[in-house]
């Protein structure tokens, strides 16, 4: 408790665990998430992708056709 570890500088590696397009796709899914026309097919949908690393071709098409169909422009 309290301790502090020092660690070499070399001994570290730059980790990029989520690139810029996968933030892109999280935003998306944080602003269907927030409306409140989701049904609870597609809130399950949503929140399951929501804790995802990765998606799919067909997941981001899913993803695109509920933005669609809830009027958000951001689809693609």
């Amino acid at each position: 408790m309290g301790q502090v570890l020092q660690v070499p500088r070399n001994a570290l590696k730059k980790l990029d665990l989520i690139d810029e397009s996968l933030r892109q796709v999280a935003r998306r899914i944080v602003a269907l998430l927030e409306r409140n026309d989701l049904d609870e097919m597609e809130r399950e949908i949503l929140q399951s992708y929501h804790k995802r690393f990765w998606l799919t071709d067909w997941q981001l098409q899913l993803l695109s056709a509920i933005e669609r169909m809830h009027g958000n422009g951001n689809a693609i």
